[in-house]
């Protein structure tokens, strides 16, 4: 039975959510900013970001998104000429997709929202291997796509409160029409074990099904409805010595995981052949592992107006990467140890911005001043206090919006 594009976005969703994280912290300043960048499309494409030192990746160019015209144009139909070195990677993906049956993956330019392009660079992502990817914006309404390549951009080893989060924060992205093949495939991708835990009469009434996750740290036993959505999650940590030994057995039970199909394309060289798309692993006991995967994410900038792949400059740069934030997406989780549920059904529904840090304490109401007659002194302090606040208004409105840059990394 072939895949729908659907399934790919599935089987995608959450580890390119993990690695999207990542490359986000790695770029992030102190404060929360997005570093400026600059592009060069040559023979030896890089993607260098403004940071000390600077941090520089290899970008792959899959597509461009035009929200004037309300397309998607592959970068495989390289209508502006770039070096094998920029595109390989997108012609290596038409190769592959060609005998997947799916139009959209496969027609040079079709109509498309800027869900479309994300969900597309996810199958992209799944394809080739690599989980972080930028998009960025060229200039009139375009935005490019680039898939990048870094050895920072490996993941480390599994950690409950990351696996859980980013199962979470993945489902806010784009729509995922089966969260438990997801969560398996997440599993499969990232190398974690995950079982079927048995459920109550009740539960099994209502067509209920659970899992629970293992990392080193901690569980997580997650609830799915009759639909396959996630209704409950809830993480244990740290494991409990049953659970560090089954955790153990587990680990050493996993199988090795295929190689992406898709061999991402080295600067200056030719595109490669593919090879079959590796199935997914849907064993109810045991999901395959996969070694931390390399986050993918990268800009491209300069572009030629509408869909069409960017113009191709030798090198073009951006200041405009001014908003930045911490991750919009993620949902809140207990700091201490807990075994009580983590997010509530669905667990897609967390509004990010209740992620963040703890509210702070309430400030203690202030008695009105009685009324009496402003002396000299008092109406220069007030003037002061007023100049005062219009400075504060006007540096905040300098300042850039925290959603934006995390949005465009993980593509919404």
């Amino acid at each position: 039975m072939s895949e729908s594009l659907q399934d790919l976005v599935n089987r995608a969703v959450f580890l390119s959510t993990e690695a999207q994280s990542h490359f986000g912290a790695l770029l992030a300043d102190e404060d929360g900013n997005a570093p400026e960048w600059n592009v060069d499309f040559s023979d030896s494409p890089s993607l260098s970001f403004a940071k000390e030192p600077p941090f520089v990746v290899t970008p792959h160019m899959v597509g461009s998104f035009s929200e004037r015209l309300g397309s998607w144009h592959w970068a495989w139909d390289n209508i502006n000429g770039f070096p094998p070195a920029v595109i390989g990677t997108a012609e290596a993906l038409r190769t592959h997709t060609a005998g997947l049956g799916i139009a959209e993956l496969t027609e040079e330019e079709v109509s498309a929202d800027e869900d479309t392009a994300f969900r597309h660079t996810l199958v992209a992502k799944l394809l080739t291997g690599l989980w972080t990817h930028y998009p960025a914006p060229a200039g009139g309404g375009t935005t490019v796509w680039l898939l990048v390549d870094h050895p920072d951009l490996a993941l480390g080893e599994p950690e409950i409160r990351t696996l859980v989060r980013s199962v979470a924060a993945g489902l806010q992205t784009t729509t995922v029409s089966d969260h438990a093949a997801a969560l398996r495939s997440y599993a499969h991708l990232r190398g974690f074990p995950l079982v079927a835990l048995d459920v109550t009469e009740d539960e099994a009434a209502e067509k209920k099904t659970r899992m629970r996750l293992f990392a080193a740290d901690g569980s997580a036993d997650i609830t799915f409805d009759e639909l396959h959505r996630v209704v409950n999650a809830e993480m244990h940590q740290p494991l409990s010595p049953a659970l560090e030994a089954e955790y153990a057995q587990l680990v050493a039970a996993l199988p090795s995981v295929p190689e992406a199909p898709v061999t991402p394309i080295a600067p200056g060289t030719a595109a490669g052949g593919a090879v079959p798309v590796a199935p997914e692993v849907v064993a109810p006991e045991i999901v395959a592992p996969q070694a931390p995967a390399p986050a993918a994410s990268a800009p491209a900038a300069a572009a030629e107006e509408g869909v069409r792949a960017p113009e191709a400059p030798a090198a073009a740069s951006s200041t405009s990467a001014a908003d930045a934030a911490p991750t919009d997406t993620q949902p809140t989780v207990h700091e201490e140890e807990t075994t009580e549920p983590v997010v509530e059904a669905p667990i897609a529904s967390p509004d990010a911005d209740s992620i963040a840090e703890s509210a702070s304490a309430p400030q203690a109401p202030t008695e009105p001043e009685p009324a009496a007659e402003r002396t000299e002194a008092g109406e220069r302090a007030e003037v002061e206090r007023t100049a005062a606040d219009e400075r504060t208004e006007a540096e905040e409105q300098k300042k850039p919006e925290k959603k934006g840059f995390f949005k465009r990394l993980f593509g919404r």
